[in-house]
């Protein structure tokens, strides 16, 4: 399965069931990106083993697709992950901790090719992966209709 795939590529300990987890979102949000509940608990995955700044984009990404689910508790909690994570910076090197589950980027390219494998470059775009701006937008959308495309 893909998350052996990953925890071997990112030689990681084994997390029990997070890997899975991560594994199950990230499919569904491959075949359907719009699913503000999945970015949530793909966040949540993320926060409890301290990934904040993974966390922050999910809940960023779930927080863009949601019309009426939740926003403001998401805003809120992005708000607080972002302070956390800025403390973190300062407080420590960010080498001194080691990464306990793989980055969100990675993931979704593994299993982009494990689901979709095709020629590079015809695949989904990636999630956004910098702050809740506007301009990363563009990128994502791009994304979905190039994936309506036969992509």
């Amino acid at each position: 399965p893909a998350c052996v795939l990953l925890a071997g590529r990112a030689g990681l300990r084994p997390v029990p069931g997070k890997l899975e987890a991560i594994e199950g979102c990230v499919q569904a949000l491959l075949h359907e990106q719009l699913q503000p509940r999945v970015w949530e608990q793909l966040g949540q995955v993320y926060e409890s083993e301290q990934e904040l700044e993974d966390a922050i984009k999910c809940y960023q990404n779930a927080a863009r697709y949601s019309t009426s689910y939740g926003y403001s508790d998401l805003t809120s909690r992005i708000n607080r992950l972002q302070q956390a994570h800025v403390w973190n910076l300062h407080s420590a090197p960010p080498q001194s901790r080691q990464r306990i589950l793989p980055a969100l980027q990675e993931v979704w390219t593994v299993l982009q090719q494990v689901s979709f494998p095709h020629p590079p470059g015809l695949g989904l775009s990636p999630p956004p992966l910098k702050g809740g701006g506007e301009g990363d937008r563009g990128v994502w959308e791009r994304g979905i209709e190039g994936r309506g495309r036969g992509g």
